[in-house]
């Protein structure tokens, strides 16, 4: 056989392994298409399972509490119909095994219509109905053992009051909780969704974007609400599907259905972490895959490095940066802090001694500052905070150029348009501002937030302006007729948002935890689940390649623009509430409930 024919034998098997291989691995997508969908039905089966478990004990607590007053009340009772009273107590006790078939049989027809579930208990061996039924006097006893350690439940969803008693504050002089706008207090019953309930609306129209209680971000070592089923069974809390609900049976294995998922690789990428960042398209939400470079690409970063501290002496709620980083400015209670930075020649080691500012710009009488922009040369401030009134310095000169009226009581966030021409301010009824910075005059009210508008930014183009309210919703406005032009509803109330300079994504953090990006021109959006507190603020670096959030659990992640590949997730000792990044990317300034800022340098691939 010649060279030839032995090259054509080659080819005619190269192309049958060719074709094997495409069949191969079209059986391997539709396997994968079908371990998904297995995957989420396995997840819905356990979160079912959970919801019913919880649902039992919160029964037999209930029961428990009942029969304690009926004995009660029997007591109070005549000895002749206590007697009486007392037998058909015992007799309501004592259920046959056909009445507890026909109760299991009741409530497996009312799983099937949207009622109770009827399912067996996850961690029990099966057991027909009525077996099942009979051992409850076993869980009655159990749930009774576990009944101290519920009375420790971790913190509930703060729960605004209306009312203008229940002002927006910071408390400074509290060490312990660090309350940022609004007092809040402890539901007695129950009102946790998740962070996805509507807050009611305060007569005040002050609810903000910080209107959350900080003390247990602002202390460590305080337990925190933990974000998904797996986390609340290995912490031993109590399940967020059911609001108050009692702690799980002891005996149940609380991670035999994390193994099983685990090993079927539920929500994991190349053998890493479980899944943060999904996709959401047409509804569907499915993990995010990365890039191979989306971490370590060039110019990404891979570490901070902390640099120095500005001793503000009250919570920071706002910082910005000169552009030329010689300059920081930290916004508090009634002054903005004036800071000057080490050059890059003086090393990036931390001072020796304790920093002091080079002066103080008293604003806003004694309320506290919210929202800072300083203009491209660093010769003009506009300070927004919990008054009605914009104070516009003149930082060279140190004085006030003018003061902006508003006719609202707080203004949560200003924004400035590329020429820096125009102001927009965000007020807490939700209207949103327009002045002209020359003539200081007000231009127009755009309205359209039914409750306080809390965070503003500029699009790539200045065209569009983004803003986020406590109303849930995401608008756009045509900054050229000063009109809304598309709005975005979410199930959170939004609390930042930032732009990206180089196209059209928008970042938007929510009092759920999550941050989301999204885009008017495309189908999908990515959703990132971190953070453990609310989203405080957002902040997009100069090329638009990653962005930063930071939030009530401390945390401070830069991520990976749109889809969200965490580069770095770092944690600070309290709240963080206010960030910025400077013009090279090379420097990263937070604010925090500690009563100071903190100096990253970015260290970039």
């Amino acid at each position: 056989m010649g060279l030839i024919q032995h090259l054509d034998c080659i080819k005619d098997e190269y192309n049958q392994v060719q074709s094997q291989l495409a069949q191969q691995r079209q059986e391997l997508e539709k396997i994968s298409i079908e371990r998904e969908q297995m995957q989420r039905q396995m997840m819905m089966c356990y979160e079912m399972s959970m919801t019913m478990n919880a649902e039992i004990m919160k029964q037999s607590e209930m029961n428990k509490k009942l029969s304690n007053v009926l004995q009660q009340v029997i007591a109070l009772l005549p000895p002749e119909q206590a007697t009486t009273a007392s037998a058909a107590f015992d007799r309501a006790k004592q259920v046959s095994a056909s009445e507890a078939l026909a109760s299991t049989s009741q409530a497996q027809a009312m799983a099937l219509f949207g009622g109770g579930l009827g399912m067996q208990m996850p961690g029990m061996p099966f057991m027909n109905p009525a077996a099942a039924f009979a051992a409850n006097p076993a869980f009655a006893a159990l749930a009774q053992a576990n009944n101290e350690r519920t009375n420790s439940a971790r913190p509930r969803s703060p729960k605004v009051e209306d009312g203008d008693s229940k002002r927006r504050r910071v408390d400074p002089d509290d060490e312990e909780a660090v309350n940022i706008d609004v007092e809040v207090e402890e539901p007695s019953g129950s009102g946790q969704t998740n962070g996805h309930e509507r807050k009611p609306k305060s007569e005040s129209g002050r609810d903000s974007a910080h209107s959350v209680a900080s003390s247990g971000a602002s202390t460590p070592g305080i337990p925190r609400a933990p974000r998904n089923p797996f986390d609340a069974l290995a912490a031993g809390a109590r399940l967020p599907q059911i609001p108050g609900g009692p702690h799980m049976i002891p005996g149940l294995d609380p991670h035999a259905h994390a193994r099983m998922l685990a090993a079927a690789g539920m929500n994991m990428q190349n053998g890493a972490r479980p899944s943060y960042s999904f996709t959401i398209e047409s509804g569907v939400q499915r993990p995010t895959s990365f890039p191979n470079d989306a971490i370590t690409a060039p110019g990404m970063p891979k570490n901070l490095k902390k640099v120095d501290e500005l001793p503000h002496g009250d919570v920071v709620c706002a910082v910005t940066v000169a552009k030329n980083k010689e300059t920081v400015f930290t916004g508090g209670k009634g002054c903005v802090k004036v800071w000057t930075l080490p050059s890059s020649s003086e090393g990036s080691s931390p001072p020796a001694s304790p920093r002091s500012p080079v002066y103080s710009l008293g604003c806003l009488g004694d309320q506290y500052i919210r929202s800072i922009r300083l203009t491209a040369d660093s010769t003009r401030l506009y300070v927004g905070g919990e008054a009605s009134t914009i104070a516009v310095w003149d930082v060279q000169e140190q004085k006030v150029l003018k003061e902006l009226e508003s006719d609202v009581q707080a203004v949560y966030a200003l924004c400035m348009s590329p020429d820096e021409k125009t102001l927009f301010a965000c007020g807490s009824d939700g209207k949103v501002f327009v002045y002209d910075t020359r003539t200081f005059e007000k231009m127009s009210t755009l309205q359209g937030h039914s409750d306080g508008a809390s965070c503003v930014d500029l699009s790539s183009d200045g065209l569009t302006l983004w803003t986020g309210g406590l109303d849930n919703t995401l608008r756009a406005w045509d900054i050229r007729e000063l009109k809304e032009t598309s709005k975005y509803d979410f199930p959170s109330q939004i609390f930042s948002l930032s732009c990206s300079p180089k196209d059209d994504w928008v970042a938007v953090g929510m009092e759920s935890n999550i941050v989301e990006v999204v885009s008017p021109s495309q189908a999908e959006k990515y959703s990132m689940h971190m953070h453990e507190g609310c989203v405080l603020s957002l902040k997009y670096s100069q090329t638009g390649n990653f962005f930063v959030s930071t939030g009530k659990d401390n945390a401070v992640n830069l991520w990976r623009s749109p889809y969200g590949a965490n580069l770095v997730n770092y944690r600070e000792t309290s709240s963080v509430l206010s960030c910025d990044i400077s013009s090279d990317e090379l420097m990263l300034i937070t604010g925090s409930g500690e009563k100071r800022a903190t100096v990253y340098e970015i260290e970039l691939h």
